[in-house]
């Protein structure tokens, strides 16, 4: 079968015929004139991620996809005269941008990848998307410029966050057929890090300053508050201190007290413990007092034996005197003197001629003498003299 001499030329024209395209961004991987019963005999290559398109002679473009692919009856009966195989995988780019951020003074470092794939092949073809890099690249680079102008510099991640919002709110491209999604990270620029280090440094000194300044004056004030507390501390030591030589001064006097008193009762005490034994030597002999004598002054024991002997002598010359005198004035009748009173007259001058002598005798010291019992009316016992004592 001859060719058209108008299909010849088309054949030959440039890009129609050719072997694919490979472009990087083009969506259109291969495009070739078609004979008019080339798909009689054939059929058209048939790929999983590839939509065939044909352009009529009309102009009109017929889109399949892979899912489903166009019929002998179709090809043959449409007269197709071009074919376009259109890529429908996912595709990625790279781009980097500076954009501005408020003030226009400083700039935010942008990288943003990019996945676009074709979702409408038969747009593609007859807008004529041949390089998907230039077509998204300046509507891109406009809609992040206008999201980051309106952050300072130092806000780069709400800037950030604006984009994505913005980016995800209006898509790029699909009036043309194309699912575009887009990752944009913002950092500083070179420039804005440098100064940005520098208004660090610069805060940083301003901070550390404020701190030393601030532990300056917490120093100050710590020192204050200890110099206080020290007075307060003293003050109340000095306090304590006064309160108990105060109270110990009280307590001292208070004992003083109790002490004068105690001393004034125990002086009472003795007092009366002294007028009852002086009262109670008093009434009883001479061998009490004598002993009382001798207790504190031993050495005395001659002079209290001479003093003894001296008082019994005066005694018993005394009641003899008395017995004489009473019997030698007549009241005493001689029926009224009894054989005992005799006898104790006689031994009452017994004992006086022995006194006379140096010689006494010995009785118990819980008797009474005779002259005692006669003037008391009592006979005198005849045993109630002691043996003699020798010289």
């Amino acid at each position: 079968m001859m060719v058209p001499s108008t299909d010849r030329r088309r054949a030959k024209a440039p890009g129609a015929g050719s072997p694919e395209r490979r472009a990087d961004h083009d969506p259109v991987r291969a495009e070739r004139a078609l004979q008019r019963f080339e798909f009689i005999r054939s059929r058209p290559p048939v790929s999983a991620d590839r939509a065939l398109v044909f352009m009529a002679a009309s102009g009109e473009s017929v889109p399949y996809l892979p899912s489903h692919q166009p019929t002998r009856g179709e090809l043959v009966g449409k007269n197709f005269r071009t074919l376009y195989e259109v890529e429908m995988g996912y595709q990625h780019l790279t781009f980097e941008h500076r954009l501005p951020s408020v003030g226009d003074a400083f700039f935010f470092h942008a990288e943003t990848d990019v996945t676009w794939r074709v979702v409408k092949p038969g747009d593609v073809v007859e807008k004529g998307i041949r390089d998907v890099r230039v077509l998204l690249e300046p509507r891109l680079l406009a809609r992040m410029r206008q999201e980051t102008r309106r952050f300072a510099i130092e806000q780069s991640a709400q800037a950030e966050t604006a984009v994505h919002d913005a980016l995800a709110l209006h898509p790029l491209a699909e009036a043309e057929g194309l699912e575009v999604t887009c990752s944009v990270r913002l950092s500083l620029d070179q420039q804005a890090i440098e100064l940005h280090s520098k208004l660090r440094g610069v805060d940083y000194a301003k901070q550390q300053a404020s701190h030393e300044h601030e532990l300056d004056q917490l120093k100050a004030r710590h020192l204050q508050q200890l110099t206080e507390e020290r007075s307060r501390f003293n003050a109340s030591i000095e306090a304590d201190a006064a309160l108990r030589g105060v109270d110990y001064a009280l307590k001292r006097a208070k004992r003083e007290h109790e002490l004068d008193w105690l001393n004034t009762r125990h002086d009472h005490e003795i007092t009366a413990e002294r007028t009852r034994f002086y009262a109670s030597m008093l009434e009883s002999g001479e061998f009490e007092r004598w002993g009382l004598h001798l207790s504190k002054n031993p050495q005395d024991i001659p002079l209290a034996l001479q003093g003894l002997r001296d008082d019994e002598r005066e005694a018993s010359a005394n009641q003899l005197q008395f017995v004489e005198r009473l019997l030698d004035s007549g009241v005493v009748e001689d029926h009224q003197i009894a054989e005992t009173a005799r006898l104790a007259v006689e031994t009452v001058k017994a004992r006086l001629a022995d006194a006379a002598v140096g010689r006494t005798r010995r009785r118990p010291l819980y008797r009474e003498d005779p002259a005692a019992q006669l003037e008391k009316g009592r006979p005198v016992r005849p045993d109630s003299s002691a043996p003699e004592d020798k010289p």
